[in-house]
């Protein structure tokens, strides 16, 4: 007879006695040094609480913006002032930089400024309907093609074209006018003042998304605006919150061209789409020259 199911009835038959004396034996260590045993107790609780914690919170923020069509080939502009000899970078720029950076950079295909007022209210006005919404928007009729948010109508081309147009979300239309087609082209009047018409309906935004609104407008009737407001004096709108760019292609330049990019950074450069690398800079100018040479850089420093 074999001697193998033998050894397994005996090791199922002594398992659970083997499994209780083990736990009896670990509750006696526990309940002899209680102080000790709390001590790595608590420790190995908070511990693990902590990393679950840190876990989730790194998890949240890398889901940020994650879901914004668009955005994984958008810059954003930040900009680094000096205050009395103290650095105080951000990303607030003046309004009028994202037009002169696309007509003085020719690899610059879009470019947009967003200012989203969050502690102004705005009251819009359609038919008998008249609802409050948090936040006013503005940006460049550029902010649809950059950030290609779902359209139900309208084209990002034809969005926030002119000065009097506005680009709402679907609940907006929907509360509204019922649908986002019955909204398309009608008029709104905001704060009792000023009428735009619907020039786009977009979806409604995802989950994870740091900038929250329903509605955008165009950031040519705010200049307007403030011309009216200021009596017609010209001014240089220091606005924008953000200047977002989308660039035609990306050319790269490595500084110190060593091992690690000649693995890493120095191919990918160029096996993305719209990029490529065109400058490399080394102390020895003979291995710059010839990194270039295998990578297809066209300048050496």
């Amino acid at each position: 007879m074999p001697l193998l199911p033998v050894f397994h009835a005996f090791s199922r038959q002594k398992m659970p006695g083997m499994l209780k004396n083990h736990l009896l034996v670990a509750f006696r260590n526990i309940t002899r040094n209680k102080a000790f045993s709390f001590i790595n107790i608590v420790g190995l609780g908070l511990g693990m609480a902590c990393s679950l914690l840190i876990f989730l919170w790194v998890q949240d923020e890398r889901d940020v913006d994650r879901a914004v069509p668009g955005g994984a080939s958008a810059y954003t502009v930040y900009e680094n002032l000096v205050s009395d000899g103290k650095p105080a970078p951000g990303y607030w720029t003046p309004g009028l930089l994202a037009l002169e950076l696309k007509r003085s950079v020719p690899d610059i295909q879009y470019a947009t400024g967003f200012w989203n007022r969050e502690s102004e209210n705005s009251l819009f006005e359609a038919g008998e309907k008249n609802i409050s919404y948090p936040g006013t928007c503005y940006a460049d009729s550029d902010f649809f093609k950059i950030f290609n948010y779902p359209l139900l109508q309208g084209t990002a081309f034809s969005a926030l074209a002119s000065s009097d147009d506005i680009a709402i979300s679907r609940k907006m239309a929907e509360s509204f006018f019922g649908s986002a087609q019955a909204a398309f082209g009608k008029p709104i009047r905001r704060n009792n003042g000023a009428v735009f018409k619907v020039s786009a309906v977009f979806d409604n935004l995802p989950e994870g998304t740091s900038q929250r609104f329903d509605y955008v407008l165009n950031w040519k009737y705010l200049k307007t605006f403030l011309k009216v407001v200021c009596k017609g004096k010209r001014l240089f709108c220091n606005l924008a919150e953000i200047t977002g760019l989308m660039m035609k292609k990306i050319n790269w330049g490595i500084i110190g061209c060593g091992d690690v990019t000649e693995l890493k950074s120095g191919p990918a450069f160029n096996k993305v789409a719209d990029s490529a690398l065109v400058a490399v800079m080394r102390r020895d100018a003979a291995k710059a020259e010839d990194y270039a040479l295998r990578h297809g850089a066209a300048v050496v420093c």
